[in-house]
């Protein structure tokens, strides 16, 4: 059973694995919010902590007691509750606090989902020997492990791990962060916030949490051509969002354009890429009449008994389904341009008068 004690905030000791996360640092910004919520008695002033040979080590909450040393003094005198947390339990409660507070830094944020990931995989008892263990494996370049089996379906692992007695952790939440963490060019990276709660100068030289999920699904070439004409062009969330998802979608002719600078990734729903559809449509209008000849020697009773205007319905028919399947396709690349949307209208109601009339044959048939 936990017990209610008064510790002097100066002899309280950090989580152990506080270090872990930003190396330790904390946010200046978020203690002098809490220092002016210490002046107008709103910040509260209970901790939780775990003794360790009488020592006292933060479950959570560093930013917190910081702004009460610094208002206060180290002598100050706070309520704690004793909890009987071993070093896993210590990790968990850390880390699930940072992520369900709206105004943990970003990158905070991205060391903490990193750091459960890391415990997960190294499976160390404790904090030391997972520290020690860590320094071999961690890849000094790019912060990855080395030779350590990565987790199955690791969001999902990671939640649950997190979501232990308590609160509950999306493991779509985790996901981001590790695609950004992994993926995201590191020039990149460093500007990465989340703009909720930056200013408007900040605003303009950093990456929202949203876009730079949707950008580290990128190859990591593109990601800065990418973020770059994002930022010139001013786009907004939805619209970064279909930018991107038109570049990912779009042929490596159309992909060049836009790295040499000839085609903005806002423009991909250009004439350029009526004109693939066009070809494409032809194409498989040529196939579809193959097809159909085929058809036509394999089953040449059906055919015999079908008139001439329902011989060509049927043919009309083939040749929509497949182009109107292909515009239907690339409706999702190019949404907004007017000509593929006449085209594929166009295709769907020749398509539906197509089946109509076959429908109406086949009903007087039988």
């Amino acid at each position: 059973m936990s017990k209610i004690i008064q510790l002097e905030a100066g002899k309280i000791k950090a989580n152990p694995f506080k270090k872990f996360i930003s190396g330790g640092k904390l946010a200046e910004d978020r203690v002098e919010k809490m220092e002016e919520s210490i002046e107008h008695g709103t910040l509260p002033m209970h901790f939780f902590v775990r003794n360790i040979d009488d020592n006292y080590e933060l479950a959570h909450g560093h930013h917190r007691l910081e702004a009460v040393k610094r208002k206060k003094g180290k002598a100050f005198k706070v309520s704690c509750e004793v909890v009987d947390y071993n070093d896993e339990t210590m990790l968990i409660d850390m880390v699930r606090e940072n992520l369900t507070h709206r105004d943990t830094d970003f990158h905070d944020l991205e060391d903490s989902v990193v750091l459960a990931r890391q415990w997960l995989t190294i499976k160390e008892p404790n904090v030391s020997r997972f520290d020690s263990r860590l320094k071999v494996l961690r890849d000094k370049k790019t912060g990855q492990l080395k030779g350590s089996e990565s987790l199955p379906d690791s969001p999902r692992s990671i939640a649950k791990f997190l979501s232990k007695q308590g609160k509950t952790i999306s493991h779509e939440t985790i996901r981001n962060y590790l695609q950004i963490h992994d993926n995201l060019h590191p020039d990149l990276l460093e500007k990465v916030e989340k703009i909720e709660s930056a200013s408007d100068e900040e605003r303009e030289k950093k990456i929202g949490v949203r876009i730079a999920t949707e950008l580290s699904t990128v190859e990591r070439k593109d990601q800065k051509i990418l973020a770059k004409q994002i930022k010139d062009e001013g786009l907004n969330f939805a619209d970064s969002v279909s930018a991107i998802n038109k570049f990912k979608k779009a042929d490596d002719k159309i992909k060049g354009k836009v790295r040499s600078g000839k085609l903005k990734v806002t423009k991909i729903d250009s004439p350029i890429d009526m004109d693939y559809i066009r070809e494409e449509a032809k194409r498989l209008a040529k196939e579809t009449e193959e097809i159909y000849e085929i058809m036509k020697k394999e089953h040449p009773e059906d055919f015999v008994a079908m008139d001439k205007e329902t011989k060509q319905q049927f043919k009309m028919m083939m040749s929509f389904m497949t182009i109107s399947s292909l515009l239907d396709a690339k409706m999702l690349y190019c949404p907004h341009h007017k000509k593929t949307e006449l085209v594929w209208k166009c295709c769907s109601e020749k398509l539906q008068d197509s089946r109509d009339f076959l429908k109406k044959k086949f009903d007087e048939g039988s």
